[in-house]
Order: structure tokens, then sequence, then C-alpha cells
């Protein structure tokens, strides 16, 4: 058995409001706490069972750079209908980064992308 169990997802932002929100208007994100990490905000909520910090940073700091790119890229989240999920984000405004793609006859993905470019696959196995 591992001796690591996961803990959070740590995001920054310049603006970590519209962020957060995008997080819980379109993936049923909660806010579960708002607080002062080193006098910058750090929203901290839960999106499909996982902690995420979404925290400020100055707005001169550097941005995501164009997908793909060298570490952390993307968080992945596991759908049952994919197509109806993409066509409800659409319909909401959503930017669709990817179509939905067949990888395999048991493994269907696409991306959506959220403010600060940040980028989230939904899968669709079996």
């Amino acid at each position: 058995m591992s001796r690591f169990t996961y803990d959070h997802l740590h995001l920054r932002a310049a603006d970590p409001e519209a962020l957060a929100t995008w997080f819980s208007t379109f993936l049923d994100g909660e806010r579960k706490a708002v607080v002062d990490a080193s006098g910058k905000k750090r929203i901290i909520m839960e999106v499909a069972g996982h902690t995420l910090f979404v925290e400020e940073v100055d707005a001169g700091t550097a941005g995501t750079p164009a997908a793909p790119f060298r570490g952390l890229e993307h968080l992945g989240l596991g759908v049952k209908d994919i197509r109806a999920v993409m066509e409800e984000m659409r319909a909401k405004g959503v930017k669709i980064a990817m179509e939905v793609k067949e990888l395999r006859p048991d493994l269907k993905i696409g991306f959506i992308e959220g403010p600060e470019g940040v980028r989230v696959e939904l899968l669709q196995r079996g």
C-alpha cells in the first residue's frame, strides 16, 4: 500500500473568483472555504470529490502556455454521457477546446477550457 494519499491540486489565477465561479457553475464545484494565504485570497473547493486550491497571484505573473506543454496540463473528469455533457457545456457558453474524439471503442474524450487557460478533459469510459 502506498504511504501517499491525494491531498489537493493547487491552481493560481489573477482572478481566483472567476476561476472558482467557473468550476462551481460548469463542473458542480463546491466552495468549502476562503482563506488568506500570505496576503493572497485562496478559495478551497471540492470538484468531483477532489480538493482544489484556487489562489490569487499578481496580475504580472506568467500565464498558462498553449497546450500541449510540459508539466501539469489538465484535470481529467469522468462522465457517463460525454456527448450530452459537451452539448450542455456548449449551450452554457463554455469554450470547447477539443470536440469529442473516440480514441478506442471504450474511450471517448473532449476538452473544455476555463479562465486562465485551465483545461479540463472530460472522459467517458466503457
